[in-house]
Order: structure tokens, then sequence, then C-alpha cells
């Protein structure tokens, strides 16, 4: 009998995933941060709402809106514990509009800028100021990552139950108090593969979940369903897409009235991550831990000159936010964490 070698296979086989656990073996499933791990990032988000305007004493007025968001960004850890993280958006875009008008989507506050994200904290790490829809959008990648066990681990087929309490948490932290948010989730372990040399966790998720509707904060429905993707070796989000319905009702005063807003309709969301590897770095451009002199005046990428940051807009140390002396080190002691360019990963030099 003639042996199969991987040169014999039909090409086609080559390239289905592997798979990599078998039933009742204990797949890790957890979140952890590292600090250096960077990933390049697209996620997009679109809604057709129909919204409903009521004031006591008058007839309802209709309405529908389109909305779609589509960001890029190269995000880094700068710290695990606590979670620091810094994003440079590639772009940022964002369109409303009537269901069937053309798309002119317009750049966000967000485009062609570097930010600094503790929790659901964003700041500028440049002069620039956020604008109140970029502070205030949800963070649906923080939501898919609510979905793991809270074991830590589950095994192929498995599947769990979550309380609302961890969404809650994603999307708003303490803003919404116990109590006042209600359902979950249910999500199954369907698969754990190989592919690109990636070890893949494919979690079916189904999300139902509520805000009560209060004075300082709406009520926001919520009913998804779709899949996360878990990169068991960066013990991270690989990709995501989750399709469902999306709602909100608020009260507004108006005129010494009370106006009512209901809005609901379908919602889509989707992530995909690329982990950038670490590239080896030249002998004579390696990255330093120390500031560049005072007299340089950027920091420019050895693989690509065209990706470059200017030094005069940094005056804050990336990781306590403290202002920098005039040898660019930090009151802290924290080291110089701008080494290597957030679009590809080669080390900085500096001119």
């Amino acid at each position: 009998m003639r042996s199969i070698t991987p040169l014999s296979l039909p090409l086609f086989l080559l390239c289905l995933p592997l798979a990599v656990a078998s039933a009742g073996e204990p797949v890790p499933l957890e979140l952890k941060a590292q600090t250096g791990q960077r990933a390049e990032v697209e996620e997009e988000s679109r809604s057709e709402l129909k919204i409903h305007y009521r004031k006591a004493g008058e007839a309802s007025v209709g309405a529908a809106e389109v909305s779609w968001g589509k960001r890029a960004y190269v995000e880094e850890i700068l710290r695990a514990k606590p979670l620091v993280q810094v994003r440079e958006y590639k772009s940022s875009e964002r369109w409303k509009g009537k269901p069937g008008a053309k798309a002119e989507p317009q750049q966000t506050s967000l485009h062609g800028r570097r930010v600094k994200l503790s929790g659901l904290e964003m700041e500028p790490m440049e002069a620039f100021k956020i604008s109140q829809s970029d502070r205030e959008q949800m963070r649906f990648d923080r939501l898919c990552r609510a979905f793991l066990p809270t074991a830590g681990q589950a095994s192929l087929k498995d599947d769990w139950k979550l309380p609302s309490d961890p969404f809650a948490s994603a999307l708003w932290g303490k803003l919404v108090p116990p109590g006042a948010h209600h359902g979950g989730a249910t999500v199954e372990l369907k698969k754990v593969s190989k592919v690109a040399g990636r070890q893949v966790a494919v979690l079916k998720v189904k999300l139902d979940f509520r805000t009560d509707l209060r004075e300082s904060f709406p009520e926001v429905i919520l009913k998804l369903k779709g899949t996360i993707r878990w990169d068991l070796d960066e013990h991270d989000l690989l990709s995501a897409e989750l399709k469902g319905t999306l709602g909100y009702t608020t009260v507004k005063q108006d005129g010494g009235g009370q106006i009512k807003v209901e809005a609901s309709g379908p919602f889509s969301y989707s992530y995909q991550a690329r982990y950038l590897i670490p590239r080896e770095v030249p002998k004579d451009a390696a990255a330093s831990s120390k500031p560049p002199p005072p007299g340089a005046s950027a920091l420019v990428c050895t693989h690509d000159s065209r990706h470059r940051i200017n030094l005069k807009d940094i005056t804050c140390c990336p990781q306590c936010g403290e202002t920098l002396d005039r040898e660019r080190k930090c009151p802290q002691d924290h080291e110089w964490m701008l080494r290597h360019c957030f679009q590809d990963g080669a080390p900085f030099r500096h001119e």
C-alpha cells in the first residue's frame, strides 16, 4: 500500500482546520492580558431603528434611522493589571440617515488619533478633543469578551448560562447598579480547531439582556446571537459576528413636559483582530527603553518612514499620565513605552 504523505493529499484537505481538542478535555477560556500584546483590529456596527416620540396629550411622531460605524485601529496593552491600552485609529467613520439614503460616512473625532484606554475611560494622547458621541459609544468588543465561562474553562459541546452582571459591567462599568439589569446569555463551546497555525475556540452565543428605565439612564434591550472565536494562544478575542435587535427607551424634558422616546430594530456587530507577532529587531535599530534625547523631533518607523510620531505631541507618560520632564522622563520612573510602530510592529528610530 502506498503511504500517504502531506504532499500526496488533495490541496483542499491541507486547508481544512485541524481539531486540537476532544470531548471531555478541558479548554482554557479566559482573558489574560499580556503586556506588549498588539493587535490590528477592524470592527463595524449597523442598526436600522424605528423611533417613536410621544408627548402627553399629543399624537405620536415616528421616524426611521439607519446608523453605521466602522473603525480600524492598532491596539497595544501597556499594562496588564490594571488594564491600560493604547489605540491608534487608522480610521473611524460614522453615518446616520434615512433608510435608502446614500451613505456618506463622516470621520469621527478619533480618526487618525491616539488614545489611552483605562477600563471604559478614554483619554487623548495628543492635542485633540474626544467628542461626546465617541465617548458614549457602547463597547461591544468588551461585550464579546463577557461570554467566557466563570470557571475559566469548558469542554467541547459544554454549554453554560451567564447572568446579566458581566454584560452590564462590560458596557457600562458600575454606572448601572445591581438589580437594575436583567436577563443573561447561553453559550456553547462548539469546537476547537487549529487555523493558520493558531488554536481557536468557537463559541455559539445567545444574549437576552435589558436594563431598567431610570431618570438618569435609558432602558436598553439587546437580543443578539452569533459566533465568538477565541484565540487560545493569545488568550483574547479573535473575531465576533453578532446579529439581532437593539432597542432603547428614554424620557426627556421639553418645555415643561416629558417626551418619551422609544426605538428598536435590527442590529449587527462584527470584530476581527490580527495579532501582530513581534518582528525580529535589527541590531542597528534595537528599540530602546530610554526616551529619545532632547534634540529629537520625531519617532520614525524603521520599516516604513511614513509611519511617524511628532515628539512635541508626547508630553505625558502613556502609563500614568504624569507630565514628562525636559528629558522626557516620567516622574514615576515608568520606562519609555513608545518603542514599536503601532501600524506594523517595527522598532522606532528617532530623528
